[in-house]
């Protein structure tokens, strides 16, 4: 559902431009962010569990703080992400995988995802990490259309909040494909 202005086109692993926007934030900070990650005295993350190891991975590099939110079968805890994020600036982002999440395989719920994409963070850098791996992919039945989380960030007046994420490595061979950050232009020429 993206435009073609917003999407960033990588190498094989949707993990490594990831890992790329994370360092960046610690580096030298997001487009929207005050100073660097590094230079503030504590960075938070919260962790949907049970979750993806490599997304931990990447924060638990840099030292982020994990703070782990409970999954339901709708997706996150929304109560208590919407709590979290609007309480707390040193929360800087959240891991998502939407569809067929690791590893229970929960799909997000349309009520869950347009809540995170209204979410009112206290960081003005706050970002939604949207790992949408197996965007194209059903394991049981028919496609089934999944929102576009950019244009509902938009429309929810977040346009910046958000970084989506896709490879096509599960599709043609491992290692064989390309990987897509998709952001909003803003996000995509600062980065």
């Amino acid at each position: 559902g993206c435009k073609p202005e917003e999407c960033f086109i990588g190498g094989n692993a949707s993990l490594t431009l990831m890992y790329d926007l994370v360092s960046k934030g610690y580096t030298h900070g997001l487009a929207r962010s005050e100073k660097p990650w590094c230079r503030l005295d504590t960075v938070k993350w919260l962790c949907p569990a049970p979750g993806y190891d490599r997304h931990f991975k990447i924060t638990e590099f840099f030292g982020i703080e994990m703070i782990n939110v409970p999954m339901t079968p709708q997706g996150p805890d929304m109560d208590m992400v919407e709590k979290l994020v609007s309480e707390d600036a040193s929360i800087k982002g959240i891991w998502c995988v939407p569809k067929y999440s690791n590893p229970d395989g929960i799909v997000y719920s349309p009520d869950t995802i347009r809540r995170l994409a209204g979410l009112r963070p206290a960081a003005p850098d706050f970002v939604l990490m949207w790992d949408n791996a197996y965007c194209v992919h059903e394991f049981d039945g028919p496609y089934v259309p999944f929102p576009d989380i950019l244009s509902l960030c938009r429309e929810a007046g977040n346009p910046d909040m958000v970084f989506g994420f896709a490879s096509t490595s599960k599709i043609t061979l491992p290692g064989a494909g390309m990987s897509v950050m998709a952001a909003s232009e803003a996000n995509l020429q600062y980065m």
